[in-house]
């Protein structure tokens, strides 16, 4: 009888594996790419085991773990089966697998009989194929990346992990890839770690090929107003995205049905650091995944983004389309990797991501995850969850009507801002306005702002910014995108007119494509102020340091004090109407030459059938450096008034709550999710504090034929009533998180 079922499920594994995704691969070198593109299917068109979101570990089992004494606990020969059965119980339906040989072979055979999916990892530096792999790339040191000082040096080149794609690194990791796949009974390969990082590389090879492609030398100093050094920034998109196409070909030429990915750029630093574009990768992977590990090797963990891992997820979610995409999580507080995470971080990290539509993976040793049974406990449980109700997850898609813009132009091209710290990258590189890091903060400020206001909400890229994909949304809130061309800015501007609300700030369109400074905003028209020529503020953190609120009868000026922090940088602008300017630049403490000016703060105006806010400082970066309420009342008040009825749901309930809201249209459900952050005055989350009582107005058109609401973790019908034409209703009690589905 037991043969028999395991043969039976052999056999189940074989049909879900005969799914596996073959997306088609199109040669893309610009920037901005069609999107189109992502949603293409598989050859067969059917890839079922990847529209269920993935629940993945990544346990390195092999090399460094033999250290902590691994191999004294489980010899060798028992660790496939043990590795299996532990897998099992957390939960997960797919893993990474770092080991080769008949291990791997081992391990793809248990994991299957469990319906358990298997990826190959590759990188050269880790696990036990890092042995092998380094001792033949020890013999071409001609592969090494070198920096610019060592180009132009004759001193020998130093080894070093990194290699360069342009190089023979390139066919050798080809030939791997291909033979990895053809050798095991892997459905996937992983590639981790490629990129080229700050300083490099300036091989002989890489400034060759720029040469012949723009026709003259690379530059070999950092330049930010220099054209060559703009064009090396994309050439280096060009390099690593051109490499990954070639790995994603050869794992195909082994094995046609399996899958291949790799860790994309995330939003835990700028994409230019790394050389990794997502929208030029997309194209070339079958899963859209990229890191969040917020927790992996900070300065400090109370300075860390408790939503990193939901934002990660709504970025790569609008980047994928219709492919599957998925969130890096670290299991360790990084560098102490002998422990993992309390329990309740890893399970509200878990909810932030299954919540936003995507994926969601676990790194770390085998030797932490047998040293850490509460904590991965806690996270089996979570994992448990959404494994028994997965089907209210699968292709289940935002309805959010307003979008943030995530421009990853911006980040390359403004100022520059400074490269932030990784585990691979431990040094940073500064510029850009006194070095702080302008655009990321005003970002961040943004993201916490709307979560906490309970504005449900997209991400958007670039590339979305066409007149037809801004229609999708009520109102675009952009907080300092400085960099825009001008077919986007024409873009918003149609967008706008026609009905659409725009918030936005500080130097927004004021650079072009290429970081350009445009002589005015390119949103001018639409923004309805110009910059005010010869006159920059600069830093007002000590001088004029508030904005004044001068028209308090305003809709978005209700319930926010008269007078609020100025942040740091502040655009000196001129108003094209006096009466829309709702605040001026506070000049008490300015010099007296510049006091009685009165410079417009914040601008409020009707455009065509739209609405526009425009704050002439960037006050989402001063609200994420120092959490001013009043701050986040202006601009809540202001995404609600240019957006009309843009917030589908109502809630009261802490800010530390956050709401989300999807649908599945093939079942005519919607599910509102609760996201519980309240904990202690500090992270990483050790408890998570119940919240009671929330209340909810359903406020959508379409979803006042809401008839019945139930929640998916307390099990519990939720009674409705219906108030002015609007069905509500109350959730007693929210732990970690929770899904009330309305059908």
């Amino acid at each position: 009888m037991f043969k028999k079922t395991v043969l039976l499920v052999i056999c189940l594994a074989i049909v879900i594996f005969s799914g596996s995704v073959e997306a088609m691969a199109a040669d893309n070198k610009t920037m901005v790419s069609d999107k189109s593109l992502s949603s293409q299917k598989t050859a067969d068109g059917s890839d079922a085991w990847l529209r269920a979101p993935l629940r993945l570990a990544h346990y390195f089992c092999t090399g460094g773990d033999q250290r902590d004494g691994i191999y004294e606990t489980l010899p060798d020969e028992r660790l496939a089966e043990r590795f299996a059965e532990d897998m099992a119980a957390l939960n997960v339906n797919a893993i990474h697998f770092d080991g080769r040989g008949q291990l791997l072979k081992d391990v793809c055979r248990l994991m299957h009989e469990r319906n358990i999916k298997v990826f190959a990892y590759h990188m050269p530096f880790v696990g036990e194929e890092a042995r092998q792999l380094w001792k033949e790339m020890a013999a071409h040191p001609e592969w090494c990346m070198v920096t610019a000082k060592q180009a132009l040096s004759a001193e020998p080149v130093r080894l070093i992990p990194h290699r360069c794609c342009n190089t023979g690194f390139r066919d050798f990791t080809y030939a791997i890839l291909k033979k990895t796949v053809q050798d095991y009974d892997v459905d996937g390969v992983f590639l981790d770690g490629y990129a080229i990082p700050p300083g490099y590389c300036y091989c002989q090879n890489c400034r060759e090929k720029f040469r012949r492609q723009y026709g003259e030398d690379m530059p070999m100093e950092a330049d930010e107003t220099s054209p060559a050094w703009k064009k090396l920034k994309q050439f280096r998109y060009e390099q690593v995205a051109e490499f990954i196409k070639g790995c994603r070909e050869a794992v195909k030429a082994g094995n046609p049905k399996a899958v291949f990915y790799m860790n994309m750029q995330g939003l835990n630093r700028l994409g230019w650091c790394t050389a990794r574009n997502n929208l030029m990768l997309r194209d070339h992977v079958d899963i859209v995944g990229s890191e969040a590990f917020e927790y992996y090797y900070p300065e400090s963990l109370q300075n860390r983004a408790l939503w990193a891992q939901g934002a990660t997820a709504k970025l790569n979610t609008a980047i994928a389309g219709e492919k599957p995409a998925v969130v890096f999580c670290t299991l360790t507080p990084r560098p102490w990797g002998k422990r993992a995470l309390p329990g309740a971080t890893l399970k509200n990290m878990t909810a932030q991501v299954m919540a936003h539509g995507a994926g969601i993976w676990y790194e770390s040793s085998y030797y932490t995850h047998m040293n850490s049974t509460e904590e991965t406990g806690e996270l089996s449980k979570a994992l448990g969850f959404f494994q028994k109700n997965e089907d209210y997850y699968r292709q289940a898609k935002s309805v959010a009507a307003v979008a943030l813009l995530w421009s990853t132009r911006s980040g390359d091209y403004y100022a520059v801002d400074p490269a932030e710290t990784s585990d691979w990258t431990l040094a940073t590189e500064k510029g850009g306005k006194e070095g702080r890091n302008v655009y990321l903060a005003s970002w961040r400020g943004m993201y916490d702002i709307l979560l906490r206001a309970h504005i449900p909400f997209d991400i958007i890229t670039d590339e979305d910014l066409t007149v037809e994909r801004l229609k999708r949304y009520k109102t675009i809130v952009t907080a300092n995108a400085p960099v825009l061309s001008d077919d986007q800015c024409e873009a918003l501007r149609r967008y706008v007119s026609e009905g659409g609300g725009l918030v936005c700030s500080y130097e927004t369109s004021l650079y072009d494509e290429w970081g350009n400074k445009r002589s005015d905003f390119g949103l001018k028209e639409v923004i309805g102020a110009g910059v005010a020529a010869g006159k920059d503020f600069g830093n007002l953190w000590k001088e004029y340091n508030h904005f004044t609120l001068i028209k308090t009868e305003h809709p978005i000026a209700q319930g926010v004090r008269k007078s609020m922090p100025s942040p740091t940088f502040v655009q000196a602008v001129k108003a094209d109407k006096e009466e829309e300017a709702l605040g001026i630049v506070d000049m008490t403490n300015a010099p007296a030459k510049d006091k009685g000016i009165r410079y417009p703060a914040i601008i409020a105006r009707q455009y065509g059938r739209g609405r526009v806010v425009y704050t002439a400082g960037s006050l989402e970066e001063r609200y994420w450096t120092v959490n001013f309420p009043e701050i986040k009342e202006l601009i809540k008040n202001s995404v609600v008034w240019t957006g009309g009825d843009c917030l589908p749901v109502e809630i009261k309930a802490p800010e530390t709550v956050e709401v989300t809201l999807s649908r599945q249209a093939d079942k005519k459900r919607y599910i509102l999710h609760f996201i519980n952050y309240t904990g202690e005055m500090a992270r990483p989350l050790s408890s998570i504090i119940p919240v009671n009582d929330i209340q909810v107005v359903l406020k959508e058109q379409s979803l006042r034929k809401i008839r019945t609401a139930r929640t998916l973790v307390g099990k519990v019908e939720l009674p409705l009533k219906v108030v002015d034409g609007k069905p509500c209703f109350s959730l007693p009690r929210l732990d970690w998180y929770e899904a009330v589905i309305l059908e």
